[in-house]
């Protein structure tokens, strides 16, 4: 069971699955390995943190040709839904982690304005709501 909940002020996620006791012995969390094909898709405004995203793929196993790395304009913010939308559609069989920054800022002239990272896969999860590829 697995639901999201997006307030003004907060966003809830809540993921409810059956689970068996950790045993250390057993299990060797150091062993963990995306799926082969895995892509990464991030946002950030930020190009230091875009610059650590592609780090962080890497060293998660994520070759450079499966990153897809936005944010580093007003239109890769503002169609970043798009893009991902249009991606799984085009690759329903593939894996993908997403990362999304909550805060991206985009100039506009004097002023700023933020857009909301989870309200941005709030809007993916609508979109492909209907689909078969969730």
């Amino acid at each position: 069971d697995c639901s999201m909940i997006f307030e003004l002020e907060r966003t809830i996620f809540t993921l409810r699955c059956p689970v068996q006791k950790y045993n250390s012995n057993e299990n060797n969390h150091t062993k963990f390995k995306l799926p082969v094909g895995t892509w990464g898709i991030a946002i950030d405004d930020s190009k230091i943190h875009r610059k650590m995203m592609e780090r962080i793929f890497t060293f998660a196993g994520i070759p450079k040709n499966k990153q897809l790395i936005y944010g580093k304009d007003e239109n890769e913010i503002r169609g970043f839904s798009k893009i991902v939308v249009d991606f799984v559609r085009k690759h329903p069989e593939q894996y993908i982690l997403l990362v999304a920054d909550e805060n991206l800022d985009i100039e506009e002239g004097s002023q700023s304005t933020v857009v909301s990272g989870s309200q941005c896969c709030e809007e993916i999860l609508k979109e492909l709501d209907d689909d078969k590829y969730l």
